[in-house]
């Protein structure tokens, strides 16, 4: 909580920057204590993705959850959430924690990208299909998006469809070996 005060700082105004006090014309100065105390928060988060590729997912989960408790409109906080959620296997929570992601940062690509992954868990095969369809209009050359995309129409029975978007994932990350997997099953 005290860490969020001091991001918090009224003379903030959005950035790093502060005002100080004392002299006859005011000067702004970077406001460092600020700068650190966001870069502690943000560090949960990144320790939270840590965790997770370690395949800790309580850990994860808490460490997560921490970082949303002082910077509850973090976006990429929530979508990573639900990243954690999914392989927990807690689903439903998992897609309420990508739709928070997607309702504080519209634009925000990997978002829409999980979402369509926890719907593809789901068994939501269309709506799956249509996340990442929304996660490819935001960043086209997103080549997760592409392979995910590719794999749900070949599993809905549309490898026709799934055939130039499994080339375009391949052309995208050549060295990806999802891409050429899913290709495979597109042709």
């Amino acid at each position: 909580l005290k860490l969020q005060q001091l991001v918090d700082l009224d003379e903030l105004n959005g950035s790093f920057w502060a005002r100080i006090p004392g002299t006859e014309k005011s000067r702004v100065f970077p406001s460092l204590v600020a700068y650190m105390a966001t870069l502690i928060l943000y560090r949960l988060k990144v320790l939270g993705l840590i965790a997770y590729k370690q395949g800790q997912y309580p850990e994860a989960l808490q460490l997560m959850l921490q970082c949303l408790q002082v910077i509850p409109d973090l976006a990429e906080a929530y979508s990573d959430l639900g990243v954690v959620l999914k392989d927990m296997g807690r689903l439903d929570e998992a897609k309420d924690a990508c739709e928070k992601a997607i309702a504080l940062k519209p634009g925000f690509c990997p978002a829409y990208s999980n979402l369509g992954n926890i719907l593809k868990a789901q068994g939501k095969l269309e709506a799956s299909a249509s996340a990442y369809r929304r996660a490819l209009a935001l960043e086209p050359g997103f080549a997760e998006a592409l392979i995910n995309l590719a794999n749900v129409l070949v599993i809905m029975g549309h490898p026709e469809e799934a055939l130039p978007v499994a080339q375009n994932a391949v052309s995208l990350a050549p060295l990806h070996a999802e891409a050429h997997v899913v290709l495979g099953h597109a042709l």
